[in-house]
């Protein structure tokens, strides 16, 4: 027959295993967590674990997306990463690429406006527009069809690629023409005229930044 001490001494005993069960699973959970959010350790960056994933890429357009202004909601932006991803592989394009050449034209504001009347995310020029909406069959309906995202992408993504084939695949000739319009470029290459390029550097600067994880 145990004595009144055993008896106190086993619930004490008890009491500091379950004590120990506790502190020893809630270590476990922070180790779990930590390793969930911080792969890497404090201080990693966001990168793109495999390009080539598409539920990877979505997932970072749209972490790059919400660091932004975007005048969206964040269902719309959402909607708007896959859109995004979906354009760029339909021309064997990085989405990345395709984001820096939005951070340049419109830094993801969807109802930017310039001077000249380029409108929306990749800032597309109405004339322009229309043009290139009658190529996709999309219904035009004037300027405000390019405050529509999903739709200004498309048809953002599809102009570049189509600069893209007719300068040989250059890029830069492809940003060229795409900033400042492919008559202008096809003029200094005719005349043999130096092409400026800071706006084909800056959108390949963000495009570096943005797989290295790095945004402003």
């Amino acid at each position: 027959m145990l004595s009144i001490k055993d008896i106190i001494i086993g619930n004490i005993y008890e009491k500091q295993l379950l004590v120990e069960k506790l502190i020893l699973s809630s270590m476990l959970c922070f180790i779990f967590s930590f390793s969930v959010f911080y792969p890497s350790g404090l201080g990693a960056k966001r990168t793109v674990n495999d390009p080539t994933s598409k539920v990877t890429g979505v997932n970072y357009v749209k972490e790059v997306l919400t660091d932004y202004n975007t005048g969206l909601s964040l269902v719309e932006e959402g909607r708007l990463a896959g859109v995004i991803v979906r354009e760029s592989a339909k021309y064997n394009l990085d989405p990345l690429f395709i984001l820096a050449l939005i951070r340049t034209e419109s830094t993801f504001y969807n109802w930017s406006r310039s001077g000249k009347g380029a409108v929306g995310l990749m800032q597309i020029l109405p004339n322009t527009g229309k043009y290139v909406a009658r190529e996709l069959k999309i219904d035009w309906k004037g300027a405000r069809t390019l405050y529509n995202p999903y739709l200004n992408v498309q048809m953002g993504v599809h102009y570049y690629s189509e600069l893209k084939d007719r300068f040989s695949e250059d890029t830069m000739s492809a940003l060229v023409a795409y900033n400042a319009g492919p008559t202008y470029l096809s003029k200094k290459i005719k005349f043999k005229k130096k092409v400026p390029t800071g706006y084909g550097k800056l959108v390949l600067a963000h495009y570096e930044n943005l797989k290295q994880g790095v945004r402003f």
